[in-house]
């Protein structure tokens, strides 16, 4: 995505809710854990232009690649933990860093 300050990342909270970051919106989604097993249901994104739109950080293909991650996020089944890297398993797997702040 070239030099950008803002990442996707993930909050999972005890309840089964998620905080989705993506690249330029942020999404809610209901998350089911199982073992090693995961079953994440994003809620659709919004319509509405993000507030970063205005400043140029959010392009065609940021918002484009925004619908791509919900939906590779939608299509987990596995994650695992190694090496500090959170691997969820899908047909994309996706990889994330837990925060250490």
């Amino acid at each position: 995505m070239g030099r950008v300050r803002r990442v996707p990342s993930v909050t999972i909270s005890a309840d089964g809710t998620a905080r989705l970051e993506l690249w330029c919106r942020t999404a809610t989604a209901r998350v089911a854990v199982e073992g090693g097993a995961i079953q994440i249901a994003p809620a659709p994104l919004s319509d509405a232009l993000p507030q970063y739109m205005s400043d140029g950080q959010c392009s065609p293909e940021r918002m484009a690649a925004d619908a791509d991650l919900v939906g590779a996020l939608a299509q987990v089944s596995r994650w695992q933990v190694a090496v500090g890297v959170v691997t969820l398993e899908g047909p994309l797997p996706l990889r994330f860093r837990p925060s250490d702040h």
